[in-house]
């Protein structure tokens, strides 16, 4: 073959397999999480004084932005160019160059110079429908912040902000019967393999679907939307409120990421997911799971492990409160058939952690996994209560090896309150076996029987930890000299967040610095 008609056709054939693997590249999950250029963290600077208003009501689309002559719709501001001083995009060719040669795409900043609305400005909204508000792409040099109106309910049906940079949002409601299509969450800071959001902040948001979990047939809501996702750098979520949702929170991939102060209440499966880099999950209250029929085991908080190239940490889980079920549910819960899991608390089942702090939370889950951490290094698990004694067997804290076989590292255990500490099977005063029985392990799960009898290495039980019981601990419990003993449980089902903290009060140095 003539040389050249050889090169063109290695070039076409590199060309189509570009394009036939670009499905796998928008999954964003072949390049590394570092491929990605991190963001600066910006604060919030001085507000310009300049506020502009929009009204869904009784606004209009020639509307001056004034108070007097506001403007009617968010979204023809943003695709009229009054707001985002640019616009990010990828370009196909930049994803298909990027594909061949390995990495993530050029970010384009397209200037918009008829911008109204900059750095330092607030939008005011009026009360009102605004549909689907979608700010996707939007970037700015520094915050621009969209606000509810003194006294108003504005209610958007979605919010994307994918890609978009220096936003901050507060005190809107975001509800609807289901996501848009092709989505699965209310509000999504997400786009997936592109150009990654930075400097978003959601504040003193609703968030939620306008069916009602409780009244709602299992079977249905086994399929219902999501809340929200953040998959960037620098983002913010907290003092807001996510209820009536299949999950309610996903931090995809994210960096330095804060999710602070918020209330879940009604969840089919999990109050959060997370996984990247320098994560702080505080002071939140995650209440009320509700079985579905789904094959999803449901979590308060579960770390995982997205793109098994990334190694994933620090995060610091520190003061939050997850409570399966509240006071005076217990009724509406026999009517929706079995729970298959039981809703667990927090844990690391699977990717690579290091740097994980799990310090003064209260853990009331519904199923044996309290606290669990499985393969993860340089973690510290202190000062948290875990109380359950779902179907009669206790809640635990445990780390153990991860499923592809790599063991704890440096991993402390102390200061604790919880109705079973899994390691004390290993260097108890009986064998394995008998202390499998005595804590109630469920033999019908080999794996965890697997791990039980293997190796299990890199974990210290500190000192100060109390293992609670029902009853009288059973022998040989009792005889284990790790740990203080404490008889009797006060109600695993509290009415609210306040009469948790009462009665299972944290230890005096959860009342200090970490």
């Amino acid at each position: 073959m003539n040389p050249m008609r050889l090169g063109a056709f290695a070039l076409v054939v590199c060309l189509m397999l570009g394009l036939f693997m670009l499905p796998r590249w928008a999954a964003g999950r072949d390049v590394p999480l570092d491929s990605f250029p991190l963001a600066a963290c910006s604060t919030p600077g001085p507000a310009t004084g300049r506020v502009f208003h929009v009204d869904p009501v009784h606004g209009s689309p020639a509307g001056d932005g004034s108070a007097a002559n506001p403007w009617r719709d968010l979204n023809q501001l943003a695709a009229a160019g009054l707001i985002g001083e640019g616009k990010r995009d990828v370009r196909r060719a930049d994803r298909l160059a990027a594909r061949l040669l390995g990495g993530p795409p050029t970010v384009r900043v397209e200037p918009r110079p008829g911008v109204r609305v900059h750095t330092g400005d607030t939008v005011l909204l009026a009360s009102g429908d605004y549909g689907d508000v979608d700010l996707s792409g939007l970037a700015n040099s520094g915050f621009v912040t969209i606000a509810a109106a003194a006294g108003a309910e504005p209610r958007f049906t979605s919010l994307d902000l994918s890609r978009a940079s220096h936003f901050i949002l507060r005190g809107i409601t975001v509800t609807a019967e289901a996501a848009p299509a092709g989505r699965r969450h209310l509000v999504s800071v997400y786009a997936p393999g592109t150009a990654r959001a930075d400097n978003i902040a959601l504040e003193d948001l609703q968030i939620g679907l306008t069916r009602d979990i409780v009244t709602t047939p299992p079977g249905d809501f086994a399929n219902a939307s999501d809340g929200v996702i953040l998959a960037g750098d620098c983002v913010t979520l907290k003092d807001s409120r996510l209820h009536d949702l299949k999950s309610a929170i996903n931090v995809y991939r994210g960096r330095h990421v804060l999710i602070a102060g918020n209330a879940v209440d009604g969840v089919a499966i999990d109050g959060i997911q997370y996984s990247g880099r320098d994560i702080v999950i505080r002071d939140n209250v995650f209440a009320n799971q509700w079985q579905t029929p789904s094959e999803l085991h449901p979590d308060c908080m579960q770390g995982v492990g997205p793109g098994q190239e990334d190694s994933f940490g620090p995060v610091t889980i520190t003061g939050n409160i997850c409570i399966r079920a509240l006071a005076g549910t217990d009724a509406i819960r026999a009517g929706r058939g079995k729970d298959v899991f039981g809703w667990m608390g927090i844990n690391i089942f699977d990717g690579h952690w290091r740097g994980v702090t799990v310090r003064c939370n209260i853990v009331l889950p519904g199923a044996q996994h309290g606290i669990a951490l499985y393969g993860v290094g340089d973690a510290l698990i202190e000062g948290n209560v875990v109380l359950g004694m779902a179907e009669g067997r206790p809640s635990w804290i445990t780390a153990l090896p991860a499923q592809n076989g790599r063991q704890p590292d440096r991993v402390v255990i102390r200061d604790n309150r919880a109705t079973t500490f899994l390691n004390a099977v290993k260097d108890a005063p009986a064998p394995v076996e008998t202390m499998i029985d005595v804590i109630r392990v469920k033999r019908e799960d080999p794996d965890i029987l697997a791990v039980l009898r293997g190796k299990v290495t890199g974990v210290t039980l500190g000192s100060g930890n109390i293992w609670q019981t029902a009853e009288a601990p059973r022998a040989p419990l009792g005889r284990d000299a790790r740990f203080v003993w404490q008889t009797g449980l006060p109600s695993l089902t509290p009415r609210d967040a306040a009469e948790a903290r009462r009665l299972h009060p944290l230890p005096a140095s959860c009342a200090g610095p970490a």
